[in-house]
Parts: C-alpha cells; sequence; structure tokens
C-alpha cells in the first residue's frame, strides 16, 4: 500500500476494493494517514471492521473504536455515481465533498453506520435526481428521513432551515422504556441527532474548501451565515471548536479582524 495518498484517497480505494483482506489493508492506511503516532489493531467483525487506537500521548490505554461497513460503502458507491459529473467551484469532483465530510466525522469519533450513511448521501436528494423512496428501499426508512431533513428545500430561509435540524421542539431526552408510540419518538430524535451530526461535518467541510473557491463574496457569506446560525449552537463542543478555528481562519483571509 502506497504511503503518500491523502485521507480521502484512502476512502477512495477502499470503494473499490474487492476482498477483505484488501479492505483491512486499506482502513489501516487511511488511519495511518490521519495519525501517523498512532498504534491500530484492526479485527472484523463479520460485515464491519473494527479498529482500535491507542494515542499514548493523550491517556495511557485509551482506546477509540472505527467502524465502517459493506452498507456504508454501497451509499458511498451510490452517491459517487449520483454525483457523477458534478464539480466544486475549484473544479475537484463533487463526490470529494461526501468523502470529505464521512471523513471528519470518522475523524471526530462518530463514524457508526446510521450517520455515516446519512453522510453518503446527505446531498442525493437535494441536488440529483434521487428520491425519497429510492433511499428508503436501498438504506431504510431512518436514512431517507434524516436526508430529506439535510435537505434545504428551495426557496427555503437559511435560518428556517438550520432550525428544523437543531430546533429541541419535541424532544425529549429522559431515559425510560419506551411503549410503541414512544419508541417513535425515539427514533424522531435519533434522526434529528444524526442529522446534526452530519451538518456540522458539512460545514466545516465547507468552510476548509471555501479558500480555493476563488469568490471572495462566497466566503465573506459563509463567515456572517456560519458566525449567525452556527457558532451561538451549544452542541457538539469538539465539532464547533473546529468551526471557529475555520471561521478565524477565513476572517485573517478576507481581512475582517472582527470575527
Amino acid at each position: 500500500m502506497e504511503n503518500d495518498l491523502t485521507k480521502i484517497e484512502y476512502l477512495e480505494l477502499l470503494l473499490d476494493a474487492e476482498t477483505e483482506e484488501q479492505k483491512v489493508e486499506i482502513i489501516y492506511a487511511y488511519l495511518k494517514a490521519s495519525n501517523p503516532n498512532a498504534r491500530f489493531k484492526v479485527e472484523t467483525w463479520l460485515d464491519s471492521y473494527r479498529v482500535t487506537k491507542t494515542e499514548s500521548y493523550e491517556c495511557e490505554g485509551w482506546d477509540k473504536p472505527f467502524e465502517t461497513s459493506d452498507i456504508v460503502l454501497e451509499a458511498l458507491r451510490f452517491a459517487r455515481d449520483k454525483h457523477s459529473g458534478q464539480h466544486r467551484d475549484d473544479g475537484a469532483p463533487y463526490f470529494k465533498h461526501i468523502l470529505d465530510v464521512v471523513d471528519i466525522l470518522i475523524e471526530d469519533g462518530s463514524g457508526w453506520d446510521d450517520i455515516l450513511l446519512a453522510a453518503a448521501l446527505h446531498d442525493t436528494i437535494e441536488d440529483t435526481d434521487t428520491t425519497y423512496e429510492e433511499i428508503c428501499e436501498k438504506f431504510g426508512e431512518a436514512t431517507a428521513k434524516t436526508v430529506v431533513l439535510l435537505s434545504k428545500v428551495e426557496g427555503e430561509p437559511f435560518d428556517v432551515y438550520m432550525d428544523r435540524i437543531f430546533s429541541n421542539e419535541g424532544m425529549d431526552f429522559s431515559i425510560k422504556w419506551p411503549d410503541e408510540k414512544e419508541n417513535d419518538s425515539h427514533k424522531e430524535q435519533e434522526i434529528r441527532l444524526n442529522a446534526r451530526a452530519v451538518k456540522l461535518a458539512d460545514r466545516l467541510a465547507n468552510l476548509r474548501d471555501l479558500p480555493s473557491c476563488g469568490k471572495p463574496e462566497k466566503i465573506q457569506r459563509y463567515i456572517e451565515e456560519t458566525s449567525r446560525t452556527f457558532l451561538p449552537l451549544k452542541v457538539a463542543p469538539s465539532m464547533m471548536n473546529k468551526i471557529r478555528r475555520e471561521i478565524k481562519k477565513l476572517s485573517e483571509i478576507s481581512g475582517d479582524p472582527s470575527l
């Protein structure tokens, strides 16, 4: 396995791996690319791959699980086909953005199937001919509902869109044994929480791409929009800190010292 590839290129290789041995080798290489100083142990668990990472400089014996599965790879292949021919402002294939979002979630410790499925598909309804029914049939109702929640309706104000995802209205976080009706409510909470994780990773990926977009007005719009709607959120401290750092970098590029 080459060692000069980017993390995103490793994820792309993973989509086309033909054997379990190749998948494990690529996952190992991907994680080493993420952190060359870490030690990893890769194990296969049925249709998924569990990786234990220990970083001695953080805390002795600290382990962080990483899991991906065949269904997530299938969703990524699906998204790659759907976004074929689409490009970002800098000319990069649009699918790179999808991989960036997935990479951010894995690195942040949110690499669970339900979140990664939504991340892989988060722009398919909004930006391709994909339908809710198609996602529901291939990847389940919960994933389809999460993608719908993440899809901005044409003409919808951004603040209203964000409120749909991040509002706590109707969310009950009390611990209890749910009956059938309450279980439906619990599933809605999970969908909302998964959508939040994906949206934060999506915004972080977009902020990181902005310096190469070649559009100063877009950079300024993202700075203002993110400062107004994301920075006040009291969620996911680790991810929010990364977003704040990117806003600070962009403010220096744009020459706005007030941010």
